[in-house]
Formats: C-alpha cells, structure tokens, sequence
C-alpha cells in the first residue's frame, strides 16, 4: 500500500517537472519564433527603406536623363538655326557678289 502509494508521490513529480520542462521548452520555442518574427519584420523595413533611397536615385537619375534629352535637343535645334543662318549669309553674299559682277560686266560692254 504504501508503495503504491509512493509510486503515486512520484509518478506526480515527475509529471510535474516533466510539464514544467515541457513548458520551459515551450516558452522558449515561442520566445524563439517571436524573435525570429521581429527579426524578419525588421529586415522587410531596413529593405523598405533601401528599396525607396533606391527608387528615390532612380527618379533623380531618370529626371537628369530626360533634362539632359531636352536640354540636347535644344542645343541641336539652336545649331541648326545658326548653321542655317552662316549658309544663307554666305550664300547671300556669293549672290550679292555674283550680281555686282554681273552688273560691272554689263558696264563694261556698254563702255567698249
């Protein structure tokens, strides 16, 4: 009787220490996975906030990119115009000149 009695006593306490280690492993577990999840939380900001500094360089780069296309563009357009105007001087002028030797021409003839 007082064996059984005594298996009881025990089998009690080391259930009881067996829960008690169950649920120390277990807090643990849960204190595990928490910070893993606070860890992972974490990294997806860090990665938030490098992929908008990425995104924000981009759009400044993309920005500088269409300014230096107009900007290019304008440049082109301005040259244009300039050489256009030095052609048509020069061709003016060789008109001009052409017609004053024409016209000395006619001059001579009359006078011989």
């Amino acid at each position: 009787q007082q064996r059984v009695i005594v298996r009881r006593v025990l089998a009690k306490i080391s259930q009881r220490a067996m829960a008690s280690a169950f649920f120390d492993w277990l807090g643990a577990v849960r204190g595990r996975r928490e910070w893993a999840a606070k860890v992972a939380k974490s990294q997806r900001f860090i990665a938030a906030i490098l992929n908008r500094h990425l995104h924000d360089t981009f759009t400044v780069w993309l920005s500088n990119v269409e300014d230096t296309r107009r900007l290019r563009r304008r440049l082109e357009a301005c040259l244009l115009r300039l050489t256009q105007r030095l052609s048509f001087a020069a061709f003016e002028r060789w008109a001009a000149a052409a017609e004053q030797l024409k016209q000395e021409r006619v001059l001579v003839r009359r006078c011989l």
